[in-house]
C-alpha cells in the first residue's frame, strides 16, 4: 500500500511540474498607452472593435496591439502615459462573418483559396499600472 502512494505522489509531482513548465510565463512591457481610432487599417480589424489601444514600446517605432483581460477597467486614465503591461502574446483568428464583407489581406497566407480567418496577434494584458 505505501508503495502505491509513494508511486501516486511521484508520478503527481512529475505531471504538475511539467503542467508548470507548459504555462507561458508573463511578460512586463514599457511604453505609452495611445488610444486609436477604428479605421481601415489590419491593426484596427486585428483589434475588432471602434475604439482600441496600442502600447508605443519604449519610445520606439514599434506598436503593440492591447486586449485587455476583463477584470481590467477604467482603462483610459492611462491614455497618453508611460505605462507597464504585464501578459502574454497571443495568436488571435478572427473568422469571416460572411462572403462579401470587409476584412485585410493576411500577408502570412501560404494557400491560393479564400481565407475563411484572419490571424493576428496582440498583447493579451492582466495587468496595467502607471510606469515611476
Amino acid at each position: 500500500m505505501k508503495s502505491v502512494l509513494l508511486i501516486s505522489f511521484i508520478s503527481l509531482l512529475f505531471f504538475n511540474v511539467n503542467a508548470q513548465k507548459e504555462t507561458p510565463e508573463s511578460l512586463r512591457l514599457h511604453g505609452k498607452l495611445i488610444k486609436k481610432e477604428w479605421s481601415k487599417s489590419t491593426e484596427s480589424y486585428c483589434a475588432q472593435g471602434s475604439d482600441y489601444y496600442v502600447l508605443q514600446v519604449n519610445d520606439s517605432q514599434r506598436f503593440v496591439i492591447l486586449e485587455f483581460d476583463d477584470k481590467i477597467s477604467r482603462v483610459s486614465k492611462f491614455d497618453n502615459e508611460k505605462v507597464i503591461v504585464v501578459g502574454n502574446h497571443i495568436e488571435k483568428r478572427i473568422a469571416s462573418e460572411n462572403e462579401i464583407s470587409q476584412k485585410p489581406i493576411n500577408s502570412h497566407s501560404t494557400s491560393s483559396e479564400k481565407e475563411e480567418t484572419f490571424t493576428c496577434k496582440v498583447f493579451k494584458v492582466s495587468v496595467i499600472t502607471l510606469e515611476r
